[in-house]
């Protein structure tokens, strides 16, 4: 066993009951299981492309190491450039968290306002609540009919105002 599966098989046996740390370890941590040959075939064509794609890729890698210790400049930008990102993810993270939050919370005041007109529906009975319903209705409708007429005399004023400063203005233009 290698070191990653002794320290996994400690810790499970510290979470788990003893039945299940057998099973992990004859089934999935030993040597021979299916899970740790697959691992050694995965780990055995990561190494094989490694060594095929290093030539490769080493001029390049060597001069961009050069370069970088030529310029300590650029790794200041670099850094910074990548501290930004990084700045910009963790705000976006924390703008999704809270936009979850809120959408969670005004969905759990509509529900909740929801079970509370269906409570007093229940209590009250459905044609005491359709008249409660109308009452209601009926004041806001009021209510707005009032706030539509002070619009309109607040409107007439505007314009009355707006007009008698366009005819008192006409004629005041520039001459030549």
């Amino acid at each position: 066993m290698d070191l990653y599966t002794q320290w996994a098989s400690r810790q499970l046996q510290g979470l788990l009951p003893d039945s299940s740390v057998d099973f992990l370890q004859q089934h999935v941590l030993h040597p021979d299981a299916s899970l740790q040959i697959l691992k050694g075939h995965v780990i055995a064509a990561g190494e094989a492309a490694f060594a095929v794609a290093w030539p490769l890729v080493a001029p390049t890698f060597e001069r961009v190491m050069a370069a970088i210790y030529a310029s300590p400049d650029v790794v200041f930008v670099a850094t910074f450039l990548l501290l930004l990102v990084a700045v910009v993810q963790i705000l976006n993270f924390t703008r999704r968290v809270l936009m979850f939050l809120t959408r969670l919370v005004f969905y759990m005041a509509l529900w909740a306002g929801l079970a509370a007109v269906a409570a007093i529906v229940w209590k009250r009975g459905l044609e005491a609540s359709v008249g409660d319903a109308v009452r209601i209705g009926s004041t806001v409708v009021g209510y707005a009919a009032g706030v539509r007429d002070i619009f309109l005399r607040e409107y007439a004023k505007y314009d009355a105002q707006e007009k008698a400063r366009a005819g008192a203005t006409a004629g005041a233009g520039r001459r030549w």
